[in-house]
Order: C-alpha cells, then structure tokens, then sequence
C-alpha cells in the first residue's frame, strides 16, 4: 500500500452473494415428486450418517467425520440407485451439515443438544451449494429454478 498524502482505508471484505439464500419452489407435479425423494433421501443420509458415527464410536471409540464418511457415500452411490438420484453435492452438505451439529454440540458457548436423527414428517431441506443450483428472475416477484440434475 502506498504511502502518500491522506491514509487510504481498505475497503471492508463482503460475504459471497449467494450466502445462506432460500428459496421457495412453485414445481410442477413430476418436480415436486422428485423433491420429495430427494428431501427423503437427504433425511435417510442423515440418520445413516448419524448411526454410523455413534457404531463407530462404541466400537472403536473413534471420532468420523464428514470427510472420511463421504468416501463410504461414493461408495453407496454407485450401489444404490435411490441416493445415486440425488445431487452429489446435497448429501454431502447433510454430511457437513452434521459436523455442524457436532460442532455445536461440543462448544460450551453454544446451547446445541447432541445431533438427532430425523423423523420422516419433519421439514425436509435440500441443501445444495450456490453453483448447484441457477437461478434466473422471471419478474419483479418470481424466480426461475432450474436444476443441473433435473436435465439429465
């Protein structure tokens, strides 16, 4: 940075655009049934992921996480069709989304219990990162969603 007459400030560091943005979805009959799989398989994720971690421990007394799980969940996609369906990218973001929930649960400062598995009537949530998913307006009010995974 160069010295000169007045001080230069830096300008602030900003968060990426598309952090922590939701969406609501208007999909058509044969969208909405394939979200609801996907919604039960990142559910079925979870709770498998969740087990496994509490096996591993009482076995082994050994601590997984999202990355050591996501080599066995290559491993299940190419056996089973119904995760295979899914998005690459969601069942890894449950993944660390439970590393989170972990993560909170051991941190004094934050009043998380310890992780639960979920139950099939709770809200479902597809996480997928920002370059999974694009995103066009249409208007003013409505958004445009399409899906890499929804052309295939």
């Amino acid at each position: 940075m160069a010295v000169g007459k007045g001080s230069r400030t830096r300008k602030p560091i900003k968060e990426p655009a598309d952090a922590g943005r939701t969406y609501r979805l208007c999909p058509t009959p044969q969208q909405a049934e394939r979200l609801l799989l996907w919604g039960h398989t990142c559910r079925a994720v979870w709770n498998v992921a969740l087990e496994q971690r509490l096996y591993v421990y009482r076995q082994r007394r050994v601590y997984l996480r999202a990355d050591e799980q996501c080599r066995y969940l290559t491993e299940a996609r190419r056996d089973l069709e119904w995760i295979a369906d899914l998005p690459s990218q969601a069942p890894q973001q449950v993944l660390r989304h439970l590393d989170r929930a972990y993560d909170n649960f051991w941190n004094e400062e934050h009043p998380a219990g310890f992780p639960q598995f979920k139950k099939r009537g709770a809200r479902m949530a597809i996480p997928l990162p920002g370059q999974a998913v694009r995103v066009t307006r249409l208007n003013r009010k409505w958004p445009s969603y399409v899906s890499p995974s929804w052309a295939r």
